[in-house]
């Protein structure tokens, strides 16, 4: 006799026991966050193992305040600066399921938005601006990873410790836009100790108060464009030191292309 094939047999059993286990275990984790700005609800979504949220960008948010960064628990602490650090998030960041889950009351994670006074905003040990217009600046990505390994090696040499050199910051500014745009961001910013790439007139039609400014060679050394330093040298220290050292062909070459 030929033997029926079990086949659609054990088919039918696994879906029933699929069925049996009720929803997909996602569905169960799904957890629903809220993003506040003071008390205005300014955007919501689910997160779960399959779908991060997207924190709305607050930077260039008009206020006397600097936005510092995101929070998420149900009460801000009254000393944000003494916040457990998992708690904190950056501008516009991911907000990730498996980052929040244990912050969850009742399947709801709130997220608000920190503002600081510019004195009361942690800055780093050093912050370097570069204008992001390489088309006007002669300054890119490339030639500033290509510079930052110098800035590392000098940072050293001048006998700044592994932790100092480590809160280092590089950031660009004012991409692809005016001379304008550029001093809007970085005074927005606030806490930039050097700028690199920019024109004579950081000062004057940016509206960027600077300590100092210095011409330097840049693009095979065929075009002259500006570095200015905005810190006061008593108070910080390692940002005239390189200033000093970026006027120098050691400080700028590498950002020759």
């Amino acid at each position: 006799m030929k033997q029926k094939p079990i086949l659609p047999l054990l088919a039918t059993a696994t879906l029933l026991s699929l069925a049996s286990c009720g929803p997909i275990k996602s569905l169960e984790d799904d957890i629903r966050y809220e993003v506040y700005d003071g008390t205005s609800l300014i955007d919501e979504g689910v997160v779960n193992i399959f779908n991060n949220g997207l924190l709305p960008n607050l930077a260039d948010r008009s206020t006397d305040e600097r936005f510092y960064r995101y929070y998420v628990g149900e009460e801000l602490p009254s000393d944000i600066k003494l916040a457990p650090e998992e708690r904190l998030y950056p501008n516009a960041g991911l907000l990730r399921y498996h980052d929040v889950k244990d912050f969850a009351v009742d399947g709801l994670v709130k997220v608000s938005a920190v503002y600081l006074d510019l004195e009361d905003m942690p800055r780093p040990f050093l912050k370097v601006g570069w204008y992001d217009k390489t088309s006007t600046s002669k300054v890119s990505q490339e030639s500033i990873d290509r510079w930052t390994p110098d800035l590392q090696a000098f940072l050293q040499e001048s006998g700044y410790s592994e932790e100092e050199r480590a809160d280092v910051v590089i950031n660009p500014y004012g991409h692809n836009g005016n001379v304008a745009d550029l001093g809007n961001e970085v005074n927005k910013d606030g806490l930039v100790d050097v700028l690199i790439g920019v024109g004579a007139n950081i000062n004057t039609t940016a509206g960027v108060a600077v300590k100092d400014k210095y011409q330097i060679v840049l693009e095979d050394g065929n075009t002259w464009r500006y570095i200015a330093l905005l810190s006061d040298p008593n108070a910080r220290p390692q940002a005239s030191a390189v200033y000093e050292w970026l006027k120098t062909p050691a400080g700028y070459g590498a950002l020759i292309g």
